[in-house]
This record gives C-alpha cells, structure tokens and sequence, in this order.
C-alpha cells in the first residue's frame, strides 16, 4: 500500500495547525492584515508552516510573507497566484483605494456585486 500515501488523513504528524482548507498548496486569500493592510483581499498559495513563529509561507505571486493563520482564508476554487495575477489585484487594490477617496458607496458595491 506505498502507492497510496497522498490518500492518508492528515494526522498528528503534521507540523501546520488542522485549518481545514489550509495546508502546503493550498490557495487562500489574505485578510485582517494589520502592517500590510494594502495586502488584504490578495490571493496566496500555502508554502510551509514554520512552528517556531507559528506562521505560514504564502507566496502572493510577486513576493512571500510570512503569515498567521487568522489571516488565511482557505479560497479552495481559485488559481494559484501568478506574477500576473499579483500585477492586476495590486491595479485593483489601489483603483478601489482611489474610489473609496472620491465615493465610498461605489466602491464596495462592485465587491459585493451590486448595480445601484
């Protein structure tokens, strides 16, 4: 039974804490960053957990942070991060910056999916 070994349950060998949806690999996005909130809302992919700092490597396409797991939420349908994708949510982050200084309202409605 070697050939099997993806299909065992994690157990108590694992090093990263049981967050279902967050493990090596995995997609998440970032929120309630406090030092980079402009990072918030970003998209990441799980590296490694370090169990001397309690914290996760996510690479975010364009760089690597090294991050708690409150601030990963598991994003389990979407890509991993590429360059390309960190370029465009970075042109996003600060376009919605921009309309939250000139209209607030506007801003956060296209995130939620409204059309008034």
């Amino acid at each position: 039974s070697e050939g099997n070994k993806e299909q065992r349950p994690l157990g108590a060998k694992t090093a990263w804490p049981k967050v279902k949806g967050i493990h090596p690999g995995a997609v998440v996005r970032l929120q309630g960053l406090q030092g980079a909130p402009h990072l918030n809302g970003r998209k990441g992919r799980c590296l490694t957990f370090d169990p001397e700092t309690g914290r996760w490597k996510v690479d975010l396409g364009d760089e690597q942070k090294a991050l708690k797991v409150e601030n990963l939420i598991p994003a389990p349908g979407e890509k991993p991060p590429t360059k390309t994708s960190a370029e465009e949510e970075k042109k996003e982050a600060d376009a919605r910056q921009d309309k939250v200084k000139s209209n607030p309202k506007e801003a956060f409605a296209e995130s939620y999916g409204w059309d008034g």
